[in-house]
């Protein structure tokens, strides 16, 4: 049985800090302690849907100016359609649908041109997050009050954490870094 004090850790973690392009790193802590680090390009933005009419605003960061997408959704039997332009993309659900919201909340994927799954997860309280893994690292965990200890690649690293608002602070050697708890998981991947 795991002990009560590793339980809040449990689940996806994304983090708040990105690279000028948009890259970060996102993390999923297993209840069986095992886990994985994922590298990849992240876009953060807002959804909205109106009938059939899916607006969508994305920001590339801090200071960066909000592109506004309005798009036409189809979604039938764990696809969703998109009409992007010209084009259409059909997405397919990744895990169950949400009980919370409309049928396009949830996790969808599709092939990305630049290789490999992409990722678009609308949550139930209205945020878009794009995730496009790039490389993904698996190891396992454990934890007691105030220490996370993180095994990659046979390295051990300890960082002291804590957990704030749905916020996992994590502290090592003079660094600080901030994730989001996000409600679904997202599957492993590597290109």
């Amino acid at each position: 049985m795991q002990a009560p004090m590793t339980e809040p850790l449990v689940g996806r973690w994304d983090a708040e800090a990105r690279s000028r392009g948009g890259l970060g790193t996102w993390m999923t802590l297993s209840a069986d302690h095992t886990c994985a680090q994922t590298s990849g390009a992240m876009v953060d933005g807002t959804w909205q849907l109106t009938g059939d009419r899916l607006t969508r605003k994305v920001s590339e960061g801090p200071g960066a100016s909000v592109h506004t997408e309005d798009l036409m959704i189809t979604v039938s039997e764990g696809t969703l359609t998109m009409q992007v332009g010209p084009d259409k993309r059909q997405m397919t659900r990744v895990g169950q649908p949400s009980a919370r919201g409309p049928a396009l909340v949830g996790v969808w994927s599709y092939p990305h041109p630049a290789g490999g799954p992409a990722y678009e997860d609308f949550e139930p309280d209205g945020r878009y997050l794009f995730r496009l893994p790039i490389s993904t690292t698996l190891g396992t965990w454990r934890a007691d009050q105030t220490q996370l200890h993180l095994t990659v690649n046979q390295q051990t690293r300890s960082f002291n954490w804590s957990i704030n608002a749905g916020r996992l602070t994590l502290e090592h050697a003079g660094m600080r870094d901030v994730f989001r708890r996000e409600a679904t998981g997202l599957p492993s991947s590597n290109r």
